[in-house]
C-alpha cells in the first residue's frame, strides 16, 4: 500500500499493475497526523476493498483514524486482490484451460 496526497497516473496505474495498493488521504489534512517512523495499520483490507473504495487506517504510533480511498475500477480491484496484473492474466488463463 502507498499512501499520498495524490498520485500521477502513469505512477498510479503501475502500482496496481504490480500489486501495490495506491490510496489517497480523504482529507488532505490527515497528512499532517503521520510522522516518519510512526506504525501504520490497515484492518479487513480484503472486505474494504471488495466493499467500496475508503480504508481505515490507524496510526497505531499516535491512536490516530485515518480515512483513505481508492479510485479503482473493479478490475483493478481484482488486480490488487490477485496480487498484479500478471497473477491476474495468469489465474485467468489457468481456468480457462483448465489446469
Amino acid at each position: 500500500m502507498v499512501l499520498a496526497v495524490s498520485f500521477a497516473r502513469i505512477h498510479w496505474q503501475n502500482l496496481i499493475n504490480f500489486g501495490i495498493l495506491p490510496v489517497t488521504f480523504l482529507n488532505a489534512d490527515d497528512k499532517d497526523k503521520i510522522e516518519q517512523g510512526d506504525i501504520l495499520a490497515v484492518g479487513n483490507l480484503i472486505n474494504s476493498l471488495k466493499e467500496g473504495n475508503k480504508i481505515m487506517v490507524t496510526n497505531k504510533t499516535k491512536k490516530a483514524e485515518i480515512e483513505t480511498v481508492h479510485t479503482m475500477s473493479k478490475r483493478q480491484v481484482d488486480m490488487i486482490l490477485e496480487g498484479s496484473l500478471i497473477e491476474l492474466v495468469k489465474n485467468k488463463f489457468k481456468n480457462q484451460v483448465g489446469n
